[in-house]
């Protein structure tokens, strides 16, 4: 397969060439028009001949190159045509490339100028040798896949140069002015802002582009296939490469080392992280909701404690107005909630039980004074030590209150914003889990399907896919997986595993014989997955113990952890 910058479309550069030319026609017809004609075209003249030139041996180079393939009749065309012609559309030339590339073959980019304007493009492809027709079905289904939602692909079949050349546009085919063609920049591996991932078994690079990380990053695979080493390659160069900067939940406090060596920070040095679970709700009381579908969540209520929690969370704002209550001030409240019946006695006995774990004990300590970094501070690498919270229930509390924080923090940057930060879950399938109840979808799920839109790009790391959030799964652009541990695992991602880029098809052999740092990488918008070695951090990963960590937060206390 030739690289990119062979793949010009000669063509299209030629008709850009002629175009120019008639815009500088008409500009000196207008400004001349009482010369004669023969001055006119002498002056012309200087224009005229080297654009017919420049043209000319495009045309006759383009043409070359396809006839070399395959020779005269072995190109297979296809027209692209806008489905809705009240609507502009754009043909992605480097998506064209990807296409082809996917399925072995070589084509170019060709739209004749006519007197009623453009034609539609046309792409024509070279098939080579006996399998050209297998290719060119494959190129057809693949096209109609990834432009199929705004371009309607029509196969012309088999044609010769000369038949393509005096295509014309057809009576009633939709005007092509509104269909834009965008070309690939002059950056031949990546032309948009990527990180590298890996290299394929062509020792070819797999890049993830920064714009679909901002959509979400789901890494997969079992205890040891290397998730954690592929989250610390990625983190690591969208900091170094971007300024990009990450927030690590760190459930077993493996990303310290990473996180200091590249100059970041760590929050829970000392005991772990704390917080008031309600910081911010005297100032905005319209958001006991929310809380109240964070802990919902986090405690698996029921509808009567759900309730129960509405209630009583609401009577506490009014018992101290300007202060944010806290968790105990919400099971004094609950303690003193008058049932109405005895199932909600039982109700409201069994969300005591749920509550007292998070006031006594290890809740104590992390879930009712405030001394959490703002989310504004967090502009570098940190790492939010999580190993050391046994609790697994004041653990995901923390999870949840934590991401509420981001995604409040990251509603200020306003819609659109490009991605400025990402924030790396462990153990997603805690957090954003399968649920089969009537909620339908958590209030995780549904933050992660806005936080797209801010600027935060979330990167999940699950052993279980089977057990994560199908929301999860649709709302993530990239899908990263490594060995898998479960048949039922696999039944989950089998959808999404076409034959692989280099002729792979059996998609279970491939996941299942995955080595220690290998992956098979899901990307939108690309026509297949490909299998590749992942690159691990340039830095050295490994966590640094609690005797370095104390002796850093002492020489730098106030850079390298965050109270």
């Amino acid at each position: 397969m030739p690289e990119r910058g062979e793949n010009i479309p000669y063509f299209l550069v030629a008709l850009v060439v002629i175009n120019e030319l008639r815009k500088r026609l008409a500009h000196g017809v207008q400004l001349s028009w009482s010369l004669p004609p023969e001055t006119l075209l002498l002056a012309a003249m200087p224009i005229l001949l080297p654009a017919a030139l420049v043209a000319g041996l495009l045309a006759v180079l383009a043409r070359s190159r396809l006839r070399g393939r395959g020779g005269e009749g072995a190109l297979h065309a296809y027209v692209l045509t806008p489905r809705d012609s009240r609507s502009k559309a754009e043909v992605d030339v480097t998506l064209i490339h990807q296409v082809l590339e996917a399925t072995g073959l070589e084509g170019h980019l060709i739209q004749r100028l006519g007197s009623s304007g453009p034609s539609a493009p046309i792409l024509a492809v070279a098939e080579p040798g006996e399998e050209g027709a297998i290719s060119a079905k494959a190129a057809l289904s693949a096209l109609r896949s990834v432009l199929g939602r705004e371009l309607e692909v029509v196969d012309m079949g088999r044609r010769t140069w000369p038949d393509l050349l005096r295509y014309r546009r057809k009576r009633g085919t939709p005007p092509t002015a509104k269909l834009k063609l965008r070309l690939p920049s002059s950056e031949v591996d990546h032309p948009s802002p990527a990180v590298l991932l890996g290299y394929d078994a062509g020792r070819r690079p797999v890049r993830l582009p920064v714009n679909l990380i901002s959509k979400h990053v789901l890494l997969m695979g079992r205890t040891g296939s290397g998730k954690s080493t592929t989250a610390m390659a990625l983190c690591e160069r969208l900091w170094s490469d971007y300024g990009i900067p990450f927030l690590v939940l760190d459930h077993h406090n493996e990303y310290t080392g990473i996180v200091t060596r590249l100059g970041g920070s760590v929050v829970g040095a000392s005991g772990g992280p704390s917080l008031n679970v309600f910081k911010g709700l005297a100032s905005n009381p319209q958001g006991v909701n929310i809380y109240v579908e964070v802990l919902r969540d986090a405690l698996n209520l029921t509808p009567s404690q759900t309730f129960i929690v509405h209630r009583c969370l609401s009577s506490a704002l009014r018992v101290s107005p300007g202060e944010d209550p806290t968790l105990a001030d919400l099971m004094d409240e609950v303690s003193e909630y008058r049932e109405r019946s005895g199932p909600e006695m039982e109700s409201k006995l069994a969300l005591l039980r749920k509550l007292e774990p998070l006031v006594e004990g290890e809740g104590r300590a992390h879930l009712l004074v405030e001394r959490f970094p703002s989310i504004s501070e967090l502009d570098r690498p940190t790492s939010i030590l999580l190993g050391g919270v046994e609790s697994d229930t004041v653990r995901d509390l923390l999870v949840h209150i934590i991401l509420k924080r981001v995604y409040d923090g990251a509603k200020a940057w306003g819609l659109g914003t490009p991605l400025r930060q990402v924030v790396l879950v462990e153990e997603g399938e805690r957090v954003l889990p399968t649920i089969s109840d009537e909620r339908g979808a958590t209030v995780t799920d549904k933050m992660l399907g806005e936080l797209r839109k801010f600027g935060v790009g979330m990167m999940i790391v699950t052993q279980a896919p089977h057990a994560l959030s199908r929301s999860a799964m649709r709302n993530s652009a990239i899908k990263v997986i490594h060995a898998l541990g479960s048949p039922r695992d696999f039944q989950i991602l089998k959808p999404l595993l076409s034959p692989l880029r280099d002729g792979e098809n059996d998609p279970a052999s491939a996941i299942f014989t995955l080595r220690p740092g290998e992956a098979v990488v899901v990307v939108e918008g690309r026509p297949s997955p490909v299998r590749c070695a992942v690159v691990p951090p340039s830095v050295d990963a490994t966590p640094i113990t609690d005797r370095e960590l104390a002796i850093l937060a002492q020489l730098a206390p106030s850079f390298h952890t965050l109270e």
